[in-house]
């Protein structure tokens, strides 16, 4: 009965080491806090084929779904063929809160969502 004490006693050690560290893991890994008096946007340029654009949209989303942070995802056409198009397309139907725009179209959407400061462009 010792030895089955003692690999209970492991494991659950074990358990609350992993966890500690998913914890902190996680903790670390999260760009910023968000708040409610703080509304994000993530705007993602993409063009051509827009062959990331799918990983990476929905890496923004587990971060918004995991409560790490409020998020909104805007897509900017910055010259994608149809078929990226049509994946950006798909993007926006399948999450809330994504949309797509214009890359000239990104201040008018911005205004849209509520912004109300001024927006500079960086390259």
């Amino acid at each position: 009965m010792s030895l089955f004490c003692e690999i209970v006693v492991a494991v659950l050690v074990c358990t609350a080491v992993i966890s500690a560290i998913w914890l902190a893991k996680g903790l670390l890994v999260t760009p910023v806090r968000g708040s409610s008096q703080v509304v994000l946007t993530a705007v993602v340029a993409s063009s051509g084929e827009a062959a990331h654009l799918e990983q990476t949209v929905s890496g923004l989303i587990w971060l918004k779904s995991c409560g790490k942070i409020s998020l909104g995802v805007m897509i900017a056409d910055a010259g994608m063929s149809p078929a990226g198009r049509r994946t950006a397309e798909k993007l926006t139907e399948r999450y809330d809160g994504v949309s797509l725009c214009d890359l000239g179209d990104i201040p008018e959407a911005l205004m849209e969502c509520g912004w109300t400061g001024t927006i500079s462009t960086y390259k």
